[in-house]
């Protein structure tokens, strides 16, 4: 698989943002609930909703702290998984 035409639709933004309320609310059920809810709806709308997700974090750490910080957050992430693998 080298692309994909995946459409956002409004429900995947949906999803995404109330999968985010959850991570901010600590509420480890509705976290669980809005993942399992991405395995049952099949790959291509969960690549939408991952997709939204993550335009999200990129403009909100670059909001928060600018894009040279934000590179290194992103960086040091991939490191801390390096060192796992």
């Amino acid at each position: 698989m080298t692309q994909l035409n995946t459409e956002i639709q409004p429900a995947d933004q949906r999803r995404a943002a109330e999968i985010t309320e959850a991570f901010v609310e600590c509420d480890g059920v509705k976290v669980g609930e809005g993942l399992a809810e991405l395995v049952d709806l099949g790959i291509e709308p969960a690549i939408a909703v991952v997709a939204v997700l993550a335009r999200n974090l990129a403009v909100t750490l670059v909001q928060l702290v600018g894009a040279a910080d934000a590179l290194r957050t992103l960086e040091a992430t991939k490191l801390d998984a390096a060192v796992v693998e």
